[in-house]
């Protein structure tokens, strides 16, 4: 018993000390240290890999989409009081936030204290899609309220018209509505107010305000089908009041994908132009994003892997090439920062083991096309031989059938990775010399039969001995001071951990 209370007694005070340490350790750190500890924050993730978040200013407008930007703006603050419903049309990836942030810092610096500016985020709310119009009304209210530009018995009326509407069951799922038909079906409450009549006292008190709500609506593409209607029910038909600017941002083909999924009747194509055609009916100034410059997008590509690439002394990347097949794989903005983590992650785990050049070729194509990095990682044999004509069959039709949406997007990357590669497209190719696969062996290329795997391995086969584990070796080779019993053992461990085999030709290699 008296071990145990000591045990216990030791236990206790160990405890207290590490509760009086750590927080003591953190708050010195956080003091005296410059930088202090990023772990809590996820700066230190930030610092490893480009966030995708949007660009806070215009001086970070890589693109040059300032002038695309700046007359949205200049539209807005020019325009009456009427409702008004803006589409930011672009395909995900196209960077439509970062544009949402020029537009709505040029709104406030052009109508300055005669705008109110929010964000509206119609994520997530129960399993109730009417909350969204709910929490919109409600997050309206507040903004207005913290707002002297307006008559102050707004708040009050758009609580109330929120209460009546609270009492309405909207049609179901996948049928239309209209405002009009909300009406009929109100029964009026006890003092008879009808819901049309809080609609209007709500109208002429925005109509009075001097200030114009404009709402962003970021994402719309990333709700369910029910979710979108609900939306575009909001800015249209419930909300459409006079002073307020809706700014809605979305991917055309996805949400009229997801809106033709209300009609059962024709094809596919069909029902897709009802949903586009539904999509219309919302959207009064659909605006598209311009198309990215490619050259500017392969500029901001290597602006973002440059100084990672010389941080870890890689110099053998073509400044040109790489962005050139940027450039032909028309990458989107989000492509780029997702090759750039692909990179950071993959160089230092494989550059010792494989080519770096071809390493970064392959993560360009895992990017732009997954199909065609399956197709690869699943057909080596094919890519790295010279396959006869009559066992090629399969895997060309297999090839063909991928629909790669043009294959000069990718030709000149393949034949760069897999020489052998042009057989699949029946081009002739000259015959490889015995020297020039010696060279892809030395070089570590995908295209040499020992490397291949590696590139999808993320590990050496088991066996084989690591070029960093032959680099030390080397070095010791260098040395003069290294003894020759020294370098004798060394040699032995090596072999005796791998394939002797292996151990010499890699050091040809090298030496």
């Amino acid at each position: 018993m008296y071990n145990q209370d000591k045990k216990n007694e030791i236990f206790n005070a160990k405890s207290d000390y590490l509760f009086f340490v750590i927080p003591f350790s953190l708050i010195i750190n956080y003091i005296f240290v410059v930088q202090p500890i990023t772990y809590w924050t996820g700066d230190l993730l930030s610092d490893l890999f480009n966030s995708d978040n949007p660009i806070k200013g215009r001086e970070d407008d890589k693109l040059e989409r300032n002038k695309f930007t700046d007359r949205i703006a200049e539209c807005i603050a020019n325009q009456g009081n009427e409702s008004l419903t803006i589409g930011i049309f672009g395909e995900w990836g196209s960077r439509k936030s970062s544009v949402y942030s020029m537009i709505k810092t040029e709104v406030e610096n052009i109508m300055q204290n005669h705008c109110i500016v929010f964000d509206f985020k119609p994520w997530y709310f129960g399993q109730e899609n009417h909350e969204i119009i709910r929490t919109f009304l409600f997050q309206l209210s507040d903004v207005i309220k913290k707002d002297e530009g307006f008559d102050p018995k707004l708040d009050k009326e758009l609580k109330k018209y929120l209460e009546y509407l609270s009492t309405i069951s909207l049609r179901p799922t996948g049928s239309m509505i209209s405002f009009k038909d909300l009406l009929d079906k109100y029964s009026p409450s006890k003092d008879s107010v009808k819901l049309s009549d809080v609609k209007q006292k709500i109208e002429d008190m925005l109509q009075k305000s001097d200030k114009r709500i404009i709402v962003f609506i970021d994402d719309v593409d990333r709700l369910d089908r029910d979710e979108i209607k609900m939306v575009f029910k909001l800015v249209r038909l419930i909300a459409d009041f006079p002073n307020i600017t809706y700014l809605l941002a979305l991917d055309e083909e996805v949400v009229s994908d997801s809106l033709s999924e209300i009609y059962d009747e024709g094809s596919s194509e069909i029902r897709r132009e009802q949903g586009r055609r539904y999509l219309d009916k919302f959207i009064q100034i659909p605006l598209y994003l311009p198309i990215p410059d490619q050259q500017k997008v392969s500029e901001l590509c290597w602006q973002g892997i440059e100084p990672f690439l010389i941080e870890h002394g890689i110099i053998n990347i073509e400044k040109e090439l790489l962005p050139q097949h940027i450039r032909h794989l028309v990458f989107t903005p989000r492509n780029v920062f997702r090759f750039i983590n692909l990179a950071k992650f993959f160089i230092p785990l494989l550059k010792e083991e494989v080519n770096t050049r071809d390493l970064l070729y392959l993560l360009l194509i895992q990017i732009s096309s997954p199909k065609l990095y399956k197709f690869i990682s699943e057909n080596g044999l094919v890519l790295i031989n010279d396959v006869e004509e009559k066992d090629l069959g399969n895997v060309r039709e297999q090839f063909n059938n991928m629909k790669l949406g043009g294959f000069n997007r990718y030709a000149n990357l393949l034949s760069d990775l897999f020489p052998y590669s042009e057989k699949l497209c029946d081009r002739k190719i000259a015959k490889i010399s015995t020297q020039l696969k010696q060279s892809w062996f030395n070089e570590k290329r995908i295209c040499s039969e020992t490397y291949f795997n590696q590139y999808f391995m993320y590990s050496l086969p088991k066996g084989e001995v690591s070029h960093e584990n032959l680099e030390l070796f080397i070095m010791k080779l260098s040395d003069i001071n290294t003894s020759f019993d020294d370098l004798y053992q060394d040699y032995i461990k090596v072999i005796k951990l791998h394939s002797i085999n292996d151990v010499n030709i890699k050091l040809e290699s090298k030496l």
